[in-house]
């Protein structure tokens, strides 16, 4: 069976990869994250995805960065959970519609590999694609596996990035970051004896 797998960066296909091709499906990566901020970052996840796909013998679709597309879905919704959900809707849409027009029975997502990611919206979102593309959702619950996509991802030292990809994960990435270190130093300040 022919299967589009959205890919979000190349550590995260790892798992998705060796489970399907597992299962007997025969996986294409399909690359289309707008979401994505700033474009080197795209571009050096982009890389890291191509170059783990040809390692492995992978087809890799690469769609054009639309950055605006991603503003547009999710303007309006800029808080989590909702801001995740448009961005889920928007990639796996697209990657349903590629599914459909070029011939594959199904597709999934790389994303299912995250503990950091909303599960239920991910497999809701694409179910009810599937119904509209008339393409399967394979929904695979690969969080479990997780730790073996970072051991993978080390050993064969590929680029991991620290935040989900969109602007403003990167911005609630830092000031947790910040008040993280606040606290700590004022436990510190706190425990001094004058």
């Amino acid at each position: 069976m022919k299967l589009l797998v959205h890919v979000c960066c190349g550590p995260c296909f790892i798992i998705p990869y060796q489970e399907f091709h597992r299962d007997g499906f025969t996986a294409t990566a399909y690359y289309f994250n707008p979401n994505i901020h700033p474009f080197s970052e795209y571009e050096h996840r982009l890389e890291t995805a191509r170059r783990y796909c040809q390692d492995n013998d992978v087809d890799l679709i690469e769609d054009r960065y639309k950055l605006e597309d991603y503003f547009r879905a999710i303007a309006g919704h800029e808080k989590k959970p909702e801001r995740c959900r448009k961005c889920f809707q928007l990639r796996l849409e697209h990657t349903a519609a590629t599914a459909e027009a070029r011939g594959f029975n199904a597709f999934s997502t790389s994303l299912l590999v995250s503990p950091y990611q909303q599960h239920e919206d991910i497999k809701a979102t694409g179910e009810a694609l599937a119904e509209k593309y008339r393409v399967d959702f394979i929904y695979r619950d690969l969080r479990p596996r997780y730790h073996d996509s970072v051991v993978e991802s080390r050993r064969l030292e590929m680029y991991r990035q620290s935040f989900c990809g969109c602007v403003f994960s990167e911005r609630e990435r830092i000031l947790e970051k910040r008040a993280a270190k606040l606290k700590r130093r004022a436990g510190k300040l706190g425990t001094k004896n004058y």
